[in-house]
């Protein structure tokens, strides 16, 4: 009987890894590929060159602001419930994205898939974290990473080629269907966990937390084109820095806060905060301004970019699951170290050799050894955060 139950709560956590991965994958999915999809999207909704970038970082911005309340949220409502909830709201948004006249409706329709991703995003790892316990989430959670690196090599392939094929518009009607499937899926496995009811929701945290984040992300966008000296982008930095402060100061007094402030409180565990920070800027920007700069410089093809820009997607898919089973073996901060170093080298060689004339063969090495430290660097760190 031991046995039985044994296979039965491993078959219910894999089935639970399938449909977060599920979710997740469709997440990343719709971000990397809009990364070699966008000029043609610009170009057919007229969109200006402010309204185009704002396509795209929109996503970013609104599923970076939504994250940490909703991960809070789910806590209290109940991580099933917000998958769900983020899985209709994010497949009704990809089918509003497909049938934009102009660019101001896909703006908002970008903003509603945020706001569905977020709640995805912020269940996923905790969903597959709670199915498997400590002794293999590892590994579990190294199939997540492989999960959102597979997506990063299908994004731009598939983005490129559907593109060029038969327009973008079908990019984003593909969304429905897969995530209509998602969704049936995570409602049939995912199981049903009392929420935390005794507790409230700290609205006053949660408000402070969109005005920090999304004033500091505005301001760090606006940068690149009014530049440093510009007085709105010093007033929107000042005013969300004042806002991150004022958080910290009430978090610390709330009976129930949005971040629990012992969560800082080991040095470890601040470190592998800080350092995922820092891997997703260096992991984000250049895959983004690689695929623009091979269209706009080089004059390639969104399904040739789409090729040229898969290489660090694969070397995160292999490295990913390698580095659930070193932790076994090796420290997680041995792993990270070793990721890390490899990450900044391919960065390093990269920014030496990228011009519109490099080769295919150096360029996709550089991608390759970036996705490699990428790769090596997300599964322990995850895995020491829980």
């Amino acid at each position: 009987m031991t046995t039985h139950g044994a296979d039965g709560e491993d078959r219910a956590g894999w089935a639970v890894l399938a449909a977060a991965s599920a979710g997740a994958l469709l997440c990343f999915l719709n971000l990397s590929a809009l990364n070699v999809a966008l000029p043609a999207v610009a170009r057919s909704l007229h969109a200006s060159p402010t309204q185009a970038s704002w396509i795209l970082l929109s996503y970013m911005l609104v599923s970076t602001v939504c994250i940490l309340s909703f991960g809070r949220l789910a806590d209290l409502w109940g991580r099933r419930r917000l998958f769900l909830a983020g899985l209709c709201v994010f497949v009704a948004a990809c089918a509003a994205c497909a049938f934009a006249p102009d660019a101001g409706v896909m703006l908002a329709a970008r903003i509603c898939q945020a706001v569905g991703a977020a709640g995805v995003m912020a269940n996923a790892s905790a969903l597959v974290g709670d199915a498997f316990g400590r002794r293999r989430m590892g590994l579990a959670l190294g199939v997540l990473a492989m999960v959102a690196a597979l997506a990063q090599v299908v994004g731009p392939l598939a983005g490129g080629f559907v593109v060029s094929w038969w327009g973008w518009r079908v990019l984003f009607m593909l969304n429905v269907p897969l995530g209509l499937c998602v969704l049936a899926l995570s409602w049939k496995v995912l199981p049903a966990v009392a929420p935390a009811r005794s507790e409230r929701f700290d609205l006053a945290g949660a408000a402070l937390s969109f005005i920090g984040i999304g004033c500091v992300t505005y301001a760090l966008s606006m940068a690149g084109t009014r530049g440093w000296t510009s007085m709105p982008v010093w007033a929107f930095m000042l005013a969300g820095l004042g806002a991150v402060a004022l958080f910290c100061r009430v978090q610390v007094r709330a009976s129930s806060p949005l971040v629990d402030p012992s969560l800082f409180g080991d040095p470890a565990r601040r470190a592998a905060y800080a350092g995922i920070l820092l891997l997703s800027m260096a992991q984000a920007a250049p895959l983004v301004l690689v695929a623009l700069y091979l269209q706009a410089c080089a004059g390639l093809e969104p399904s040739q970019a789409g090729l040229r820009v898969a290489p660090v997607a694969f070397g995160m898919l292999m490295a990913a699951p390698v580095a659930g089973m070193l932790i076994r073996r090796f420290s997680p901060e041995s792993v990270c170290v070793g990721g890390m170093l490899l990450a900044a080298g391919a960065l390093a060689i990269l920014a030496t050799l990228l011009r519109p004339e490099i080769g295919a063969v150096q360029l996709s090495l550089c991608l390759w050894g970036l996705g490699l430290g990428i790769g090596s660097f997300v599964t322990p760190n995850n895995a020491s955060i829980l």
